[in-house]
């Protein structure tokens, strides 16, 4: 009994006794993303912050549902290395068509003398099939989505997900569109294309629920001067908080790996008696603007996200448009019931 007695003793002052020593050091994660594909690796950057020298090493443990799926482990000795910065590399396993998963990884950091355990933390991670678009828009299929797209880089995206894409080739094409939805392509520079606000004006009051995807330098009349004027009944300006509306698993800070995705952002403007959106590069303004009209009316969003050209990366991106096209049909359904 006094042995067993010893022993605790022992071990619990040790326990104190690294406590009290390393009580300066913490762990923290640099990566605030959890969005990712399944099937690929994915890089962690962990700091470890410190008044002092420091030996011991870092234990990380992935899981789902509290069933170890892969662990690994690496020493630390900051008196001979000259970063206070780790990446932890992890392979992500595979997920079936459709299905989103959540995983957690607990990263824990150990003394080299007595084993004690300083610090941990811990992420989560949702985790995504290799197409999430094409997964999470099933209800789309034989949707027509008329696409202007001077780069035809959103085409192409929309068409390999296998979404019913039609081309609009001009912007004269605008005006012959009824209660349908419409994608202006990522990029898109309104200043180089005459007439693309007046059509997108025109496809708006003819009932149709328009997208633009990253636009910039350029304006939407939200007063225009025309005998069809019809006065917005509802414009809200909104963050990224938007995200969390489609889907709280969603990021809306950063995506991975570690970037901002805000491309282009919009202010209100007034001109005489006119008033307009002003688009822009550059994150300084609103990302995102929704104009709602009356019933039978169309709609248009305004998003500032980049979308496609952060798609091969961050499984956020493909997932949040699906959200967003989903939506729409379900509003233009509902408005022509």
């Amino acid at each position: 009994m006094k042995q067993l007695c010893y022993i605790c003793l022992t071990v619990a002052f040790n326990f104190l006794f690294a406590l009290n020593t390393y009580a300066g050091v913490s762990l923290v994660c640099l990566d605030d993303w959890s969005n990712i594909y399944g099937g690929k690796p994915i890089a962690l950057r962990y700091k470890l912050q410190r008044d002092e020298s420091f030996v011991g090493s870092l234990e990380w443990r992935l899981s789902l549902n509290e069933r170890t799926l892969k662990r690994g482990k690496f020493h630390i000795d900051t008196k001979y290395e000259k970063t206070n910065e780790y990446d932890i590399l992890v392979n992500i396993p595979e997920v079936t068509y459709g299905n989103i998963i959540k995983l957690n990884l607990m990263v824990s950091l150990y003394e080299n003398i007595n084993k004690v355990e300083i610090d941990t933390h811990r992420k989560t991670f949702w985790v995504f099939d290799s197409h999430p678009l094409q997964s999470h828009t099933e209800c789309l299929r034989q949707t027509n989505i008329y696409v202007f797209d001077p780069f035809d880089k959103t085409k192409h995206f929309l068409k390999n997900n296998q979404l019913k894409v039609i081309s609009i080739d001009s912007v004269e094409g605008l005006f012959h569109i009824q209660n349908s939805i419409i994608v202006i392509g990522e990029g898109t520079i309104f200043k180089n294309h005459r007439g693309l606000c007046s059509g997108i004006y025109h496809a708006i009051i003819s009932g149709n629920s328009i997208l633009c995807i990253g636009c910039s330098e350029g304006s939407l009349e939200l007063t225009p001067s025309t005998p069809s004027f019809v006065e917005p009944t509802q414009i809200k300006f909104i963050n990224s908080d938007i995200i969390e509306s489609f889907d709280k698993r969603i990021d809306k800070t950063v995506w991975y790996p570690g970037k901002n995705f805000i491309k282009t952002s919009v202010s209100i403007d007034c001109l005489r008696t006119f008033t307009y959106l002003k688009l822009k590069n550059g994150t300084e303004d609103w990302p995102w603007v929704a104009i709602d009209y009356e019933k039978n009316k169309g709609r248009l969003i305004v998003c500032g996200f980049g979308i496609i050209e952060n798609a091969h990366k961050s499984a956020a991106a493909p997932y949040l448009l699906a959200k967003i096209l989903t939506e729409m049909k379900e509003k233009i359904r509902v408005k022509n019931r």
